[in-house]
Parts: C-alpha cells; sequence; structure tokens
C-alpha cells in the first residue's frame, strides 16, 4: 500500500525552497526588469497603435 505522505514530501521540500527574503529580492527583479520594457512606450499617442497591432 503506498503512503500518501510519502507522495508529498517531495513537493513540500522544493516548494518553500529559499527564504522570504530571496523571493522578495526575485520579485523584484522581476519587476523592475518589466517596467524597464514596459517604459519604452510613453506616450498616450501610441495606445491607438497598440490597439491597432501596428
Amino acid at each position: 500500500m503506498i503512503n500518501t505522505s510519502d507522495l508529498w514530501m517531495p513537493l513540500t521540500r522544493t516548494l518553500w525552497v529559499g527564504s522570504v527574503a530571496v523571493v522578495l529580492a526575485k520579485v523584484f527583479k522581476l519587476v523592475e526588469s518589466a517596467q524597464v520594457r514596459w517604459g519604452a512606450i510613453t506616450g498616450a499617442h501610441l495606445v491607438p497603435l497598440i490597439c491597432l497591432d501596428v
């Protein structure tokens, strides 16, 4: 018979790898890099072009 606790053990070990500080640092870096890309579109006059997929 399979013990269900054995099935969950690998998941719980890999799910919480790293500290909260490490996770927050990774999220910060992702948001920071996204802001750099999104900052290229700064004008409201470009919104209709984006909506038209130009």
